[in-house]
């Protein structure tokens, strides 16, 4: 009975061994499928990483410009503003005395015309020699 099981136990041995040759041959190769494919894969990546790696940089430099110049913009919009307020201010103030400007200019022009006209019509009363207009 022994000598049975022997034989059974060797039997079974047998069957498992053949059984598991394939098996162990297809794993070998899906192995070595899996190495090379994992191999390409990886070289595949690691260019694209450094580019990624470029990409990243330009776009802190890029981001570094943009906020350089929203700065400078930033300042350049305050002088405009202070610009339009001086604008405004000067404005308000002629268009406040523009009004008083131009009634001492007319007050002025005024003036002088009288004066011219007292000078002409003084001379001419003069001529005749009498001092009523009369020659």
């Amino acid at each position: 009975m022994a000598d049975i099981a022997w034989a059974l136990i060797g039997t079974s041995f047998a069957v498992l061994v053949a059984f598991l040759v394939p098996v162990l041959h297809q794993l070998r190769k899906t192995a070595k499928e899996s190495e090379l494919f994992f191999r390409h894969i990886n070289s595949k990546v690691d260019p694209l990483f450094d580019e990624m790696t470029e990409a990243a940089s330009n776009c802190n430099d890029i981001s570094g410009d943009v906020k350089h110049g929203v700065s400078r913009a930033s300042h350049l919009f305050t002088a405009l503003g202070k610009v339009g307020d001086s604008v405004d201010t000067v404005h308000h103030l002629v268009r406040g005395n523009a009004f008083k400007i131009v009634v001492n200019v007319a007050s002025l022009l005024a003036g002088l015309r009288a004066a011219t006209e007292t000078m002409k019509k003084g001379t001419g009363t003069n001529k005749g020699g009498g001092s009523n207009g009369t020659l």
